[in-house]
């Protein structure tokens, strides 16, 4: 089991789905919140780390935008033609970050098996880069279903191979997608209204804070079910 010194959340927004775009889905946006693994667990229920390393990168994905991520991500076309494409810069800003922090690091993104690991290794493997060997990465979706339904920290490890175990019939009593998990572990007041969830910056606060909400649980739970980046 791989003891880690810093947990780097990482969330996107995309032109769409890949299923739905013929595996030519691009990255719009994408944020990195670096929090160390001490500072996670002395952190109290409800709250985040005060120490948190962060970047947040827009880009032109010189390909339309969906309909549907045009309304969740706030994005559009229009608003992006400036900025420049995802390219060997973008690979070396996001290298010398993580090269930054203390190590090792594990990259956490919800539902990054099925989409944000495999999409940004594509865009490495387009630029014939790739990160440090020994960066590892995991899931929180499992890894908040498995602490939160009670099955705890000895389920079934994560292998390359079996990676969507976990999405079978009657498995999930309730929704696990992002915005249903934390707002039923954080409820809104009933007069609250909707906020903007459109950034991915807003998007790993929401892991993160769910994160530490269990923290000792999850950080066994993310060095116990990891992969290595490399093997994406």
């Amino acid at each position: 089991m791989v003891k880690f010194a810093t947990f780097v959340i990482v969330e996107l927004n995309t032109t769409g789905l890949q299923e739905r775009e013929n595996n030519e889905t691009k990255i719009t946006e994408l944020s990195l919140v670096a929090v160390k693994r001490k500072h996670i667990l002395a952190t109290s229920r409800g709250a985040t780390p005060r120490v948190q390393h962060k970047i947040t990168l827009c880009f032109n994905p010189e390909r339309p935008i969906s309909a549907t991520a045009r309304t969740l991500s706030g994005l559009n076309n229009e608003l992006l033609e400036s900025e420049s494409t995802f390219n060997m810069a973008t690979f070396t800003i996001i290298n010398t970050f993580l090269n930054n922090l203390t190590k090792p690091i594990c990259l956490i993104a919800h539902n990054g098996h099925r989409f944000d690991f495999p999409l940004i290794k594509k865009y490495l493997l387009e630029l014939d880069v790739n990160f440090d060997s020994e960066l590892r990465y995991a899931d929180s979706l499992h890894g908040f279903f498995d602490i939160m339904e009670g099955f705890g920290v000895r389920r079934n490890i994560i292998n390359r191979y079996d990676v969507n175990r976990y999405y079978e019939p009657g498995d999930f009593i309730q929704s696990y997608q992002l915005g249903d998990v934390y707002y039923r572990t954080f409820p809104r007041a009933e007069d609250d209204e909707e906020p903007e969830d459109y950034g991915v910056d807003n998007k790993c606060f929401k892991v993160l804070r769910l994160f530490a909400y269990n923290a000792n649980e999850m950080v066994e739970w993310f060095e116990t079910h990891n992969l290595l980046f490399s093997e994406v």
